[in-house]
């Protein structure tokens, strides 16, 4: 067999026909198996299921509880009720309330791992259906999909993944945690590389029976409920990659994030959480490292915060007083400007009267040249022997004579 398809459903009779069809109706030049859970469905689901069945020739085998096992506080329930009755050599997923869109799903991956041997798995975007729109993940950039990358956080949709069958299972965990899937693509990525075909093949539905669609809704009774399987899965996952210094750093950060949000709700009771966190010596002693770690790393940074604080302040004391240098500089510089404007002030008002003096003196030189003008024209000989006596010359003959010689 070349492709298993694990499906769980419970009462998803509304959605598991569009559920197998999607599945059953795969164009491949291989064959396929479709194993599906059903957890104690109470409305008509297994009916549904056997008549898919019954009308395709692709195999589909069921397997019923009696008793709802999710109710128990049973997880895991993919690979401890369906894993182990899978013989394909690669492995796909898909929720009895989702479906696949694209009939040619399963041959481009197995295509893709076929012809890449290094791949562990592949994955591609869904589209978020009912109450939900959009593609997750949003993007394309292949660098980003990695193991490192996937411990932060889960970027690969259940229904859209492909994994390839390992040699052996038997480090595995079988403890009841959530979300399983998040275990199953990290537990295959330790084998190898993982790919992204960057093609919308399945729709993820949103609606009100989702398992996760309480956590938007009453998120406090989700995490009351959740919160326990949530720690149990960060604590495999630490035992997982107990060798991995940066995956395990991953890790912690997220079972830090999980563990406020339980202890938000421990307020009015503390033994609650005290009771659950001893159920996970590993991950309760990430969390104290982890937290430890954090509070080291913020200490270095409010010191070197605090350095840099003071350094500016001797900075900005600097530059105060340098201000305060130029705002001296400027006063003066003010004061000088302040004394000239006051010189040529005055300078100007001396001006003002040495022009007014030579107004005056220009008009009394033009006047006595006018009187001397008068004299001249009305007496001319008469003028010229008075300036004569004056000046001890004579004038004979129209000739300056002084002293008897010509002058």
């Amino acid at each position: 067999m070349k492709v298993s398809i694990l499906t769980l459903a419970y009462n998803h009779e509304r959605f598991i026909k569009q559920c197998l069809e999607s599945i059953v109706v795969q164009e491949t030049d291989f064959d396929f198996e479709v194993l599906v859970h059903d957890d104690a469905s109470s409305d008509g689901t297994v009916e549904v299921i056997r008549e898919v069945s019954e009308r395709y020739d692709v195999p589909v085998r069921l397997v019923e509880q009696q008793e709802n096992q999710y109710s128990l506080g049973r997880r895991n329930l993919l690979f401890r009720n369906l894993w182990h009755l899978a013989s394909g050599e690669y492995i796909a997923l898909c929720e009895g309330d989702d479906y696949w869109t694209d009939p040619h799903k399963l041959q481009k991956q197995v295509e893709l791992m076929d012809n890449n041997p290094s791949l562990a798995l592949c994955f591609h975007p869904v589209e978020l259906v009912g109450e939900g729109k959009g593609r997750f993940p949003e993007g394309a950039d292949q660098s980003q999909f990695t193991l490192q990358s996937l411990a932060e956080r889960n970027f690969i949709q259940t229904n859209s993944v492909l994994y390839r069958r390992l040699e052996s299972y038997d480090d595995f965990s079988t403890r009841d945690f959530t979300p399983g899937d998040w275990y199953l693509h990290l537990f295959h990525a330790r084998a190898g590389d993982i790919a992204f075909i960057d093609e919308t093949m399945a729709a993820y539905r949103i609606h009100d029976q989702g398992v996760w669609y309480g956590a938007k809704q009453d998120a406090d009774s989700f995490w009351i409920v959740n919160g326990p399987f949530q720690l149990a899965l960060y604590e495999e996952l630490l035992k997982l990659f107990a060798d991995d210094v940066d995956l395990i750093a991953s890790i912690s950060q997220n079972l830090h994030g999980a563990m406020s949000r339980l202890e938000s709700l421990d307020a009015e009771d503390p033994s609650w959480l005290q009771s659950k966190i001893s159920d996970y010596p590993v991950a309760s002693e990430a969390l104290l490292r982890w937290r430890s770690e954090s509070l080291a790393t913020q200490s270095e940074d409010f010191d070197f915060l605090q350095q840099q604080l003071t350094n500016l302040e001797g900075e900005n004391k600097r530059q105060l007083e340098d201000i305060e240098q130029l705002q001296t500089l400027l006063r003066n510089r003010v004061a000088d400007v302040e004394s000239l404007r006051d010189v040529v002030k005055d300078q100007r008002l001396k001006n003002e009267h040495l022009v007014a003096e030579i107004a005056d003196l220009q008009s009394t030189m033009a006047h006595q040249s006018e009187i001397l003008n008068s004299i001249l024209d009305s007496k001319p000989w008469a003028f010229r022997n008075r300036l004569a006596s004056l000046t001890g010359r004579q004038v004979i003959d129209g000739r300056s004579v002084r002293d008897g010689e010509e002058w």
